[in-house]
């Protein structure tokens, strides 16, 4: 549970760097920044909406092992 919660992190994290660089990597792979920045935040819903069930199902924190 707790591996899940720090990938969870670990990606939002990795969306966030890619937003940030998005101006050097729109020049390596020659698409637009806009292109990248959408694509971001296609990734960052998909994301949220994903933290939003497990929260849903498994609740804010973990009662099973209380």
């Amino acid at each position: 549970m707790i591996l899940r919660k720090a990938l969870l992190v670990a990606l939002a994290a990795i969306i966030i760097m890619i937003t940030v660089l998005s101006a050097n990597l729109s020049q390596v792979l020659g698409m637009s920044q806009d292109v990248i920045i959408w694509g971001d935040m296609v990734l960052a819903a998909i994301l949220f909406i994903v933290i939003v069930m497990q929260i849903r199902k498994n609740g804010w924190a973990s009662r099973r092992n209380q």
